[in-house]
């Protein structure tokens, strides 16, 4: 009876371990997700670059090989009280195709911890409006993802093409970096996290 005793409280001691270890570990899961969506102020026209956490971001990651490695990018818009992030994203990863706007949580929720970027351009904010307006019209008329990857054919956009097209339309004379691959010219998010060119927000 003792030792029925001796071990149900074993068991017991046992069981509230693994759960302290549990909740410990859970407790500092939420805290890393609470910084990774805690954002800055923004204001239309900003960029969020990021690295992912899925295999299609290590498949960017690992083709363009940058120092800092970044897979994604989304443009910061604003209308009256509501506020989303337009990108581009292929059909082949989610339920729709090409550009289109998605809330902010929703946009960093998969990021990987510490690969979070918000910057804006230097310009003026007249020039940046234009530039989120830009996203936004391409966002409208849902403009299909590029699987071309062509960033001189603005009939079909993909992720940092976004970008480029947004900045080209305003006349803005920045140029971004790119790299070949597979014959073709691929857009860099080196400029773009570049301080000569753009503020870091965070």
């Amino acid at each position: 009876m003792i030792m029925k005793k001796i071990l149900y409280s074993s068991v017991v001691i046992l069981l509230l371990f693994v759960f302290l270890v549990w909740k410990s570990q859970r407790t500092h899961k939420n805290e890393e997700e609470h910084v990774l969506i805690k954002v800055p102020e923004l204001e239309k026209g900003d960029l969020i670059l990021k690295n992912g956490k899925g295999i299609v971001s290590k498949k960017i990651v690992k083709s363009l090989g940058e120092k800092v490695p970044y897979s994604h990018l989304g443009v910061y818009y604003s209308d009256n009280d509501t506020a989303y992030i337009i990108h581009s994203v292929s059909g082949d990863d989610t339920k729709q195709d090409g550009v289109q706007k998605i809330s902010v949580k929703e946009f960093i929720k998969d990021v990987k911890p510490g690969a979070l970027l918000f910057v804006r351009r230097k310009t003026n904010k007249e020039m940046r409006n234009k530039f989120a307006e830009n996203a936004n019209q391409m966002a409208n008329k849902k403009l299909g993802f590029d699987l071309e990857f062509d960033m001189y054919d603005s009939s079909r956009i993909y992720c940092t093409e976004l970008a480029y097209w947004s900045f080209k339309k305003v006349g803005d004379s920045i140029e971004l970096k790119t790299k070949e691959i597979g014959g073709l010219q691929v857009i860099l998010f080196e400029t773009l996290r570049d301080e000569e060119f753009f503020e870091i927000l965070n």
